[in-house]
Order: structure tokens, then sequence, then C-alpha cells
């Protein structure tokens, strides 16, 4: 239980320093640049798809936090495995067209930044 409240404060802490507005303002610095400079900063993205003119390169991320620990006793031994958990995730979709990010989208729970100073 301590592990719990320690993991959740902390979650707290660190989450209020980023939010989806930090992260929508990073985003629009994007626009107007290269594709090639978004790779290189960023790395090659998890999938690619076209549509007539636009080429589209998507970036995903995602990770399951434990929550909780339940302990099973079988004779002589016992096993301890995680119980439940939340997902982060967030999907972000950059729009290229003659080699230029003109639009992006994203999507899920975990889009979040610093916001620019």
């Amino acid at each position: 239980m301590k592990k719990l409240l320690t993991m959740s404060i902390l979650f707290l802490f660190l989450s209020g320093c980023a939010t989806t507005t930090g992260y929508q303002q990073r985003m629009q610095t994007w626009i107007g640049a290269s594709d090639i400079k978004l790779i290189r900063e960023i790395g090659a993205p998890d999938s690619t798809y076209t549509s007539g003119s636009s080429k589209f390169l998507e970036y995903v991320y995602s990770r399951t936090t434990s929550i909780d620990y339940t302990t099973n006793y079988y004779s002589n031994s016992s096993h301890t495995y995680s119980t439940g958990g939340i997902t982060y995730s967030c999907k972000t979709t950059y729009e290229v067209i003659s080699g230029i990010i003109t639009n992006v989208q994203w999507s899920g729970n975990n889009c979040k930044a610093k916001p620019l100073e």
C-alpha cells in the first residue's frame, strides 16, 4: 500500500508539469519543418502510409503500469504477480506534403509535455 501511495504521489507531481496544452504547443512547432528533420530528431516512425499527395508518419508510445501485487502460496513456494494496471498511450500522426509537415494530430491519455516558455 505504501508503494502504491508513493507511486501515485510521484505520478501526480510529474504529470502536474506536463499538460496536453504543452503537448499541443510543442507539436505545432513542427508545422513547416521537414520530415527529415523530424526523423533525425525523434527517430523513425512506427508506421507510414500515403493518401493522395499526403504522406503520414505515425508515432505510438504506450506503457502499462502495474498497480497491485498478489501473492499465491503453493505448498513450499509462492508466486507474486501484478494485477490491474493503467495503460498510458499517445499516438501522434504528422501529415507531410512535398517533404514538409503540414498538420499534426494526436490521441491518447498520455499526450502531454511541459508548456513552452
